[in-house]
């Protein structure tokens, strides 16, 4: 997501909705891999301080990445609408 946003900040301005995308498709990512992560937390027992830990640095690490997606979403089509 740091990466895309540096292209829409950085690259050949015909990139931009090509950023977007990438923007998206790197959300898409991180979404699954929280869900695989949540689904995957309810079957440990055993260890329930590491469950946790693992539940709270996921959930922060979805958090930051929602962010920063809605972040680039609205930055990429307030650039797009101005051209």
């Amino acid at each position: 997501l740091r990466l895309a946003q540096e292209v829409a900040d950085k690259g050949n301005p015909n990139s931009l909705s090509d950023a977007g995308v990438a923007g998206l498709t790197a959300l898409a990512a991180a979404e699954g891999a929280y869900y695989n992560v949540m689904i995957n937390l309810n079957g440990i027992e055993d260890d329930e301080s590491w469950v946790k830990q693992t539940q709270q640095t996921a959930d922060e690490l979805i958090s930051r990445s929602r962010t920063l997606a809605r972040a680039l979403g609205q930055d990429v089509e307030n650039r797009l609408q101005k051209k």
